[in-house]
């Protein structure tokens, strides 16, 4: 969301971020907390507020549960406010976002008018209290029409979340595949490549670290793997390396960090064993030209293009990662070639130049469907939410 802000003002938009902090749920009851996740009274008012004092074309939500709520789109849309909602998980169709339970991929709620079995078997948080307000918001506002007839554009992050919500019953014209973007280093860190491999990762199940782990002490390795990151996994993730002293438990590391160990790397590994919506480690790879390898999961291989700038292998595979982890760890021709091929791949898909105008061409047409519907334009800011 930086990111985007920061792209859109420094191409001479107004662009205002209005954010709040899932922290302030502590304060809430549990009814309460469902119920804002539902229709946010509370962040109804406030946006009414903002736009009683400013003048806005665009309100881009990036994110509206559980404390804002899908509310928010039809006070923009009454107000004559283009509304843009950002598709960054699968939300709208599981209750914990992910497809993901017990280990492996589910997709049992992704063709339901509602996610119900989520709810029945309390997918999120592990609760099925919890689970019911991320269900019943879905059924509510599929009911009102918010997302078949309000929002008047969707940013879907890779074609596989795109496609997902298509098949759901999302309105397909109005769904736009836009990649994620990061801005490139200022100047590349420095330092030569060194024989290593960083798994930038949180330690969770469905990210596949385990894999990586068993695929590194498959053999003596003349290099170090670097997991960067923190998670509830992470005892077990140092139990299964055994003390192995090639094995690099970096923590939580400031970005500037991260983006240094992945300059000098050989590769960085994403093996996650879920439907992953884009990937955005191997993006960043990609802006210090070093390659990725992934598995074949979600929207992992529209960024990684096999054998030219990073390498697939199949979910769960520890002989396969193995294979393609020494491959490039042994061949560092291949790798700056990779790398090379890489970096391009950055500047044409994923870098602020190539996203910005997609940005602006999305926003154009959801301005042009809202004053179609309410006969009339406003002109002013954009809002990110």
């Amino acid at each position: 969301v930086r990111a985007e802000i920061e792209m859109l003002i420094n191409a001479g938009h107004r662009a205002e971020l209005w954010q709040v902090s899932n922290e302030a749920i502590s304060q809430m009851g549990r009814l309460a907390a469902g119920a804002s996740a539902v229709w946010s009274f509370d962040a109804v008012k406030a946006l009414k507020r903002r736009l009683a004092v400013g003048r806005f074309d665009v309100l881009h939500v990036q994110n509206q549960f559980p404390l804002l709520s899908p509310a928010i789109h039809r006070v923009a849309a009454a107000a004559g406010v283009a509304t843009v909602q950002h598709l960054r998980n699968y939300r709208m169709m599981c209750v914990n976002g992910s497809f993901f339970r017990d280990g492996h991929v589910c997709r049992d709620c992704a063709a339901s008018f509602a996610p119900w079995r989520g709810a029945m078997r309390g997918c999120y948080r592990d609760s099925k209290a919890a689970s019911l307000a991320p269900a019943v918001m879905v059924a509510a506002h599929r009911v009102l029409g918010t997302f078949s007839r309000t929002i008047d554009a969707y940013i879907a992050i890779s074609d596989h979340v795109r496609d997902a919500h298509v098949a759901a019953g999302y309105p397909q014209a109005r769904i736009h595949t836009r990649y994620n973007t990061v801005a490139a280093p200022t100047a590349a860190p420095g330092g030569p490549r060194r024989p290593s491999i960083v798994v930038p990762s949180r330690l969770t199940a469905e990210k596949g670290v385990d894999i990586v782990i068993a695929a590194w002490r498959q053999r003596r390795r003349a290099g170090t793997l670097h997991i960067a990151g923190t998670g509830p996994e992470e005892a077990r993730l140092r139990s299964l390396a055994g003390g192995d002293a090639s094995i690099y438990f970096e923590g939580q590391v400031p970005h500037d960090r991260l983006i240094a160990l992945m300059a000098e790397a050989h590769a960085v590994v994403n093996a996650s064993l879920w439907d992953e919506p884009f990937g955005r480690t191997p993006m960043e790879a990609f802006s210090v030209a070093t390659p990725a390898i992934v598995t074949t999961m979600g929207g992992l291989t529209e960024i990684v293009e096999h054998g030219r700038n990073g390498l697939h292998v199949a979910p769960g595979s520890i002989d396969a990662l193995d294979a393609a982890m020494t491959a490039l760890l042994e061949d560092a021709g291949k790798v700056a070639e990779m790398g090379a091929q890489a970096r391009e791949s950055f500047e044409a898909k994923f870098s602020t130049s190539a996203i910005l105008p997609q940005t602006e061409a999305i926003y154009a047409r959801a301005i042009e469907r809202r004053e179609s519907l309410s006969g009339g334009g406003r002109q002013g800011r954009l809002a990110h939410v």
